[in-house]
């Protein structure tokens, strides 16, 4: 039987969710940090065996986070130090040493399944300071074919457990793009590209989490798109995210028998 106690940091709900389910599921016990502040902020009150740490946050990122976490730790004269494993939906070269840069221990790639999250946690729960890093499991791949079906329902069921699940997780993943198009198209409109990238960039990790890849590989595009696109790009962009949230969205309700 598996213990110990892990932090999760991310910004986004639905990959808190499902985090919070797997590792629980397996045993461990789980705390959230909606950002790198309230990551600190939870490591000076707590003791964590691991923590799971998003890259791109607001408030602060996971690399100044991770930072003031190994301050607490010199100031604490820690001799064990907690293996931080940065959460990035991006491989980058240059990423990993990065990473090791903030006193981070390695990386995973996004979107990460089930048996990478524990197996990672199993791998490191006992490893505190005094170790090199080591190769984290082999990443996932990020999106899936752009021609594949709105939801990959086997995987996603073998990801989750069963179908209610999914459901579950496609239903408050439906719910936070909802809200998070409306910011889109409010950051579109006020000129704001770091807030358009910024969402775009959730949606498309939230998206390939539950192994809906059409929609996940409209959002990266919109993601690319977003610093230097012109205009009519942009719009253009954003009108396919949109048609692609409908589209997982009608899927998803009458997947689960919805009228």
């Amino acid at each position: 039987m598996r213990s110990g106690s892990i932090l999760v940091v991310d910004d986004y709900r639905p990959n808190q969710q499902v985090a919070v389910m797997h590792l629980t599921a397996a045993g461990f016990a789980v705390d959230l940090a909606k950002n790198g502040r309230a990551a600190v902020e939870a490591f000076a009150r707590s003791h964590y065996d691991l923590i799971f740490m998003d890259i791109l946050m607001p408030v602060l990122n996971g690399y100044e986070a991770t930072a003031k976490i190994r301050q607490i730790e010199d100031v604490r004269r820690c001799r064990q130090r907690t293996p931080i494993i940065a959460l990035t939906a991006n491989a980058l070269n240059g990423d990993e040493q990065k990473c090791l840069d903030a006193g981070m221990n390695g990386y995973l790639i996004k979107p990460v399944s089930r048996l990478q999250l524990i197996e990672t946690a199993d791998n490191w729960m006992g490893l505190k300071c005094g170790h090199s890093l080591l190769k984290d499991p082999t990443p996932m791949p990020t999106t899936g074919d752009a021609d594949a079906g709105v939801i990959d329902t086997a995987t996603a069921i073998e990801e989750f457990g069963d179908a209610a699940a999914v459901r579950t997780i496609a239903g408050r993943l439906i719910e936070n793009i909802g809200r998070q198009l409306r910011i889109i198209r409010q950051s579109i409109a006020a000129g704001d590209r770091q807030g358009l990238c910024r969402e775009a960039h959730a949606i498309k990790g939230g998206a390939a989490t539950i192994e809906a890849a059409v929609l996940s590989a409209s959002a990266d595009r919109l993601e690319n798109l977003s610093l230097h696109g012109s205009m009519a790009e942009l719009e253009a962009a954003t009108g396919d995210l949109e048609n692609q949230y409908r589209r997982f969205r009608s899927f998803i309700s009458q997947w689960a028998g919805e009228s």
